[in-house]
C-alpha cells in the first residue's frame, strides 16, 4: 500500500505547485468566482442589457454616441472586447456574468498561468516558481487594478504569455511563435492599447538587448534575419490592429485629440520609495485611499533588498542583467517627476510617441513589476542552491515562506472583503432598476442630465445617451465668451433654452443637496416615480436629435423648428429624408461636431428625375454656437447641379432631398477590416499548417 500511495505521489508531485495555485486563487478570488452578483466601483459601472447588446456595434463603428455629445471613439481598441459583451448580451447573459467571463476570469486564470509559464523557462524549482507567480499577481499595484480597472489588468495579465512567446520568436525564429506572439498581443491590446503599449516598450528593450548580445555571434544575414525576426510580431500586430488605426489616423484623433493632450498629473503621488518598494501610493492594505499618499511600512523595503540580492546572486547571467536593467529604468520613469531626473518624465511624455495618453506614470510599474518578478525568484533560487549545510536546511523553507508571506499579505483584504470596492458584490438599488425601465421604454431620442455626476448605476443608451455637468460645463468655457453667458443661465441653474438646445429632457438628481436647488426651477416638473432618493425632473420642450429650423443659432426661441425621423441608427451614419422641401434649409444635428463629419444628398423632383449623390463642401457648414453640427443647403441650386434645371412641385419648386450625414474615417475602418479578417486567416492557416507538419514529425519519428 505504501508503495502504491509512492507511486501515486510521485505522479502528482509535478503538479502540487499548479494545484496549490488553483486552490490559493480561488480562496483569495472567491467572490469573483462564486459569486454572480454585480461588481461595480469608480470607474468601473454596471451595464443593463440594451446598452450592452448595442456594443456589437461598436467593432464596425469609429463614433461613439451613447455619452454626452458623441466622439470620435478614441478607445477603439476596446471594440473587440465590448463586441464579445454585445454578443454575450444578445444570447440572455447579464452583465454580472459577462463581466466574469470578458475580464475577471481571465484576470484570475491567465496572470498565473503566464507568469507560471514565464518563469518555467529561468528556473527550476517549482517552489521559485510559485514565488515569482505570487510577485507577479500579488503585488499592490496589481490588486489596486483589480478595485476597479479591469481593462487594464486583464492587459498586463498577458504580458508574461505574450514575453514568453517573444523570446521563443527570437530565440527559435519560427513562425509559429511569431504569430502566436502577435494574437497574445492582440488580445492585450483588444482588453487596453495602453497596457500592451507599456508591454511593446518591454519587448523593445529586450530586443535591442538581445541584438546586442547577439551581434558578435551573428555574421552577414543573419544579423538582418535575426531583426526581422524581432520585428515580425510588431508588424502582424499592425495588420490585426489597422481597423482602428487606419481609422484614428484618418480623423485626426491620434495627433489632435484632448484625451491626448491633458498634462501631467499625479506627481505628488508617485516617488522614488514608492516605485522602489513596489508599494502603490493609495495602498492601505484595505479600502483604497485614493488621492491620499501612504507612508510604505518597513517590510515592503525587502522587496527591493530582495531584487538586488537576485541580480548579484546571478550577475553573470545575461537575463538577470536584462531584468536589472528594466527594473532600474522602470524605476526612473515610474517616480515620475521626483528626484533624480526630475525632467525625464516630462521629456518622454513631450518627445516620445504615445507617451502622451499616459497623464501619469503608475502605469510603468509593470516594469518593475516583471524585473522583481523575476529577480526576486532569483534570490529565493539563490538560497535554496546555495544552502547546502544539513545544519542550515530549515533556511530553505523559512526563507521562502517570508518571501511568500510579504505578497500573500497583500491579499489578506481580497480574502476578507476588507478591501470593499470590486470585492464587494452589490444588489442593484430599486431606484436605478426604476429609472433604467422607465427611460427605456420610451422610443424617442433625449439625453439625460445626470447630477450631481453619473453614478454606478445611471443608464446610458445610444438612444439615450447620459449627460453630467462637466459636459455642459466644457461648452460653456468654450462658447459662451462669443455668445454671452447670460444665455445659458437662468434661476441659479442652465437656462431653459440651453437644455432645449442639448436635447436634455430628463435632469436625474440623485442627490439631496441638488434636488433642493433643482426644485426652484421654475421650468423643470418633478416626476413621481415612486423612488426613494433619486429624482427625476422634465424639461418640457428640448429639440429633437436632428431638426429643421430656419436659423443657424440653436439657442433662439422664435426659430420654428420641425423634427426629422432618422432612417439608420448606426453611430458614424444618419440616413434621413426630407420631404417637400423648398429653399435655403438648416438641418441640425445635436452632436458635436468635428472637421471629419461630411453630409452628401440626393434629390427626386415632382415628375420622379433623381440626381446623383453630391457631397456639399464645407462651405455648407456654418459654426454652431453650440459646437454642434448644422448643414445649410438650398434646393433651387441642387436642382440646378443635379438636374440641370429648376425644380417643380405645385408651383413652389419643392424637392425630396435624400440625406446621408456620415464620419468620413469610417472607410478606413472598413478597410482596415479587411485587412484583419485577412490576416487572422492566414494567421490560422499557418498555425494549423505547422501544427500539422509537427504531427507528422511525431508520426514519422515513432
Amino acid at each position: 500500500m505504501n508503495a502504491r500511495l509512492k507511486q501515486y505521489w510521485n505522479r502528482l508531485r509535478p503538479y502540487v505547485p499548479i494545484g496549490t495555485l488553483v486552490v490559493l486563487f480561488a480562496v483569495i478570488y472567491h467572490r469573483w468566482i462564486f459569486s454572480v452578483q454585480p461588481l461595480v466601483h469608480g470607474d468601473w459601472h454596471f451595464v443593463y442589457p440594451e446598452a450592452m447588446r448595442a456594443w456589437v456595434r461598436d467593432f464596425f463603428s469609429l463614433w461613439i454616441s451613447d455619452s454626452a455629445f458623441g466622439r470620435p471613439f478614441i478607445d477603439v481598441g476596446y471594440a473587440f472586447t465590448n463586441m464579445i459583451y454585445g454578443i454575450l448580451g444578445w444570447m440572455g447573459v447579464s452583465f454580472s456574468i459577462a463581466e466574469r467571463i470578458v475580464h475577471l476570469w481571465p484576470i484570475i486564470i491567465v496572470t498565473p498561468i503566464g507568469a507560471f509559464l514565464f518563469l518555467r523557462q529561468y528556473f527550476k524549482r517549482r517552489i521559485v516558481i510559485v514565488v515569482g507567480v505570487l510577485v507577479y499577481a500579488l503585488n499592490t499595484y496589481f490588486l489596486l487594478l483589480q478595485t476597479g480597472h479591469f481593462r487594464l489588468m486583464a492587459a498586463y495579465a498577458f504580458a508574461p504569455l505574450i514575453f514568453y512567446y517573444y523570446q521563443k520568436t527570437l530565440k527559435n525564429r519560427t513562425s509559429s511563435f511569431a504569430i502566436t506572439t502577435a494574437l497574445w498581443a492582440f488580445v492585450s491590446t483588444s482588453y487596453e492599447p495602453r497596457g500592451f503599449y507599456v508591454i511593446a516598450w518591454m519587448l523593445v528593450f529586450y530586443f535591442i538587448y538581445t541584438l546586442i548580445i547577439q551581434w558578435p555571434k551573428e555574421v552577414g544575414w543573419a544579423r538582418v534575419r535575426f531583426s526581422g525576426w524581432g520585428l515580425l510580431p510588431f508588424g502582424i500586430l499592425g495588420l490585426l490592429v489597422s481597423p482602428w488605426v487606419l481609422g484614428l489616423l484618418a480623423s485626426g484623433e491620434f495627433v489632435d485629440s484632448a484625451l491626448l493632450d491633458r498634462g501631467i498629473f499625479g506627481s505628488e503621488f508617485l516617488d522614488l520609495p514608492h516605485a522602489l518598494t513596489l508599494m502603490h501610493p493609495f495602498w492601505t492594505g484595505s479600502v483604497p485611499s485614493v488621492f491620499t499618499t501612504q507612508m510604505i511600512p518597513i517590510f515592503f523595503w525587502l522587496i527591493p533588498f530582495l531584487a538586488w540580492m537576485g541580480f548579484l546572486l546571478h550577475r553573470k547571467n545575461v537575463e538577470a542583467a536584462f531584468f536589472f536593467l528594466l527594473l532600474l529604468l522602470g524605476v526612473l520613469v515610474t517616480k515620475q517627476t521626483s528626484a533624480p531626473f526630475e525632467d525625464l518624465y516630462p521629456w518622454l511624455y513631450d518627445h516620445i510617441p504615445g507617451f502622451k495618453a499616459f497623464r501619469e506614470a503608475s502605469k510603468f510599474y509593470l516594469w518593475i513589476i516583471v524585473a522583481d518578478m523575476v529577480l526576486i525568484a532569483s534570490a529565493v533560487d539563490g538560497l535554496w542552491a546555495r544552502t547546502s549545510s544539513s545544519r542550515w536546511q530549515w533556511v530553505k523553507p523559512f526563507g521562502t515562506g517570508v518571501v511568500a508571506l510579504l505578497f500573500l499579505w497583500n491579499a489578506v483584504p481580497l480574502v476578507t472583503g476588507g478591501i470593499g470596492t470590486t470585492f464587494e458584490p452589490r444588489e442593484i438599488p430599486r431606484d436605478a432598476e426604476i429609472v433604467h425601465a422607465w427611460l427605456e421604454d420610451q422610443p424617442d431620442f433625449f439625453r439625460t442630465l445626470w447630477l450631481p455626476d453619473m453614478t454606478e448605476w445611471s443608464f446610458q443608451s445610444r438612444r439615450h445617451p447620459a449627460v453630467v455637468s462637466a459636459d455642459l460645463e466644457y461648452i460653456l468655457s468654450s462658447k459662451s465668451d462669443a455668445i454671452g453667458n447670460t444665455q445659458f443661465h437662468s434661476d441659479g441653474f442652465y437656462a431653459d433654452e440651453f437644455l432645449d438646445a442639448a436635447s436634455i429632457r430628463w435632469v436625474i438628481a440623485t442627490n439631496p443637496s441638488d434636488r433642493k436647488k433643482i426644485d426652484a426651477v421654475s421650468y423643470l416638473y418633478p416626476i413621481d416615480l415612486q423612488t426613494s432618493n433619486w429624482v427625476v425632473y422634465e424639461n418640457r420642450n428640448p429639440k429633437p436629435y436632428v431638426f429643421l429650423s430656419g436659423s443657424e443659432n440653436r439657442l433662439v426661441r422664435w426659430a420654428p423648428w420641425k423634427k426629422v425621423e432618422i432612417q439608420t441608427t448606426h453611430p458614424s451614419v444618419l440616413r434621413l429624408t426630407l420631404n417637400d422641401v423648398a429653399g435655403v434649409q438648416t438641418l441640425h444635428v445635436t452632436q458635436q461636431d468635428h472637421p471629419a463629419w461630411r453630409i452628401s444628398v440626393r434629390v427626386r423632383d415632382a415628375v420622379g428625375r433623381r440626381g446623383g449623390w453630391m457631397s456639399l463642401p464645407r462651405a455648407h457648414r456654418p459654426s454652431d454656437e453650440l459646437g454642434f453640427q448644422v448643414y445649410t443647403f438650398d434646393t433651387k441650386d441642387l436642382a440646378q447641379k443635379a438636374l440641370d434645371s429648376n425644380p417643380s412641385r405645385g408651383g413652389n419648386g419643392s424637392l425630396d432631398v435624400e440625406v446621408k450625414v456620415y464620419f468620413a474615417p469610417q472607410r478606413f475602418l472598413q478597410i482596415g477590416t479587411v485587412i484583419f479578417f485577412a490576416t487572422l486567416l492566414a494567421c490560422l492557416q499557418v498555425l494549423y499548417s505547422e501544427y500539422r507538419r509537427n504531427v507528422n514529425v511525431v508520426r514519422i519519428s515513432s
